[in-house]
């Protein structure tokens, strides 16, 4: 019997008000960040990754990887938040045993901590394993299949954090490089070789 993979979930939806452009669009080493997330978690050990656009769909779509292995999903009503945009690639990904959900404004986390968090998920027992570096909690974060339900029922602009607080003392915590925790919001948090 093979170890049940996840299905990764890139989260590119939003309008990057703050960073002033598309974040899917920057490039880190010449290549786009939602091309950057999307190659990470196939990297790590998805074994498919559902990319959910909202805002600029229409610019980012060109710059997501093609192949049998990724789904563009878009969220019409991404303005109403973030958990709204997570729902729309749960629901393209229903039958997965699990998500690792991967904002595209943490685009320098490697490959490496996706597979820690595969390796440290047991599916059906633990319902959320996410990386901490130096005392910080950053993404991406695994989410076990028995949260599905609960995680399609909030409101689309309800945080997720608000249902994993319940679920606090059964999550599991990896180590995680200095990339989990980099969140990319404005122009002054862009590292300076991008």
């Amino acid at each position: 019997m093979t170890d049940p993979v996840p299905t990764g979930i890139c989260l590119a939806a939003g309008a990057s008000t703050r960073m002033g452009s598309p974040k899917a669009l920057r490039a880190f080493g010449g290549v786009p960040a939602v091309r950057r997330v999307v190659e990470t978690l196939l990297g790590g050990g998805c074994g498919e990754v559902v990319v959910v656009l909202g805002a600029d769909a229409e610019l980012i779509r060109p710059a997501v990887p093609d192949g049998p292995e990724v789904t563009v999903v878009v969220n019409g009503q991404w303005e109403r938040g973030r958990t709204g945009s997570l729902q729309a690639g749960l629901s393209a990904a229903r039958d997965a045993s699990g998500w690792v959900m991967h904002p595209v404004d943490h685009p320098l986390v490697v490959p490496g901590d996706v597979c820690a968090l595969i390796d440290a998920w047991r599916p059906g027992a633990v319902p959320v394993v996410r990386p901490i570096h130096e005392g910080r909690g950053g993404h991406p974060i695994l989410l076990d299949a028995s949260l599905g339900n609960d995680i399609l029922t909030l409101g689309p602009d309800e945080p997720l954090r608000n249902l994993l607080r319940s679920h606090r003392a059964r999550e599991w915590i990896v180590p995680g490089s200095r990339g989990t925790v980099q969140n990319l919001d404005t122009p002054d948090d862009l590292p300076s070789e991008s």
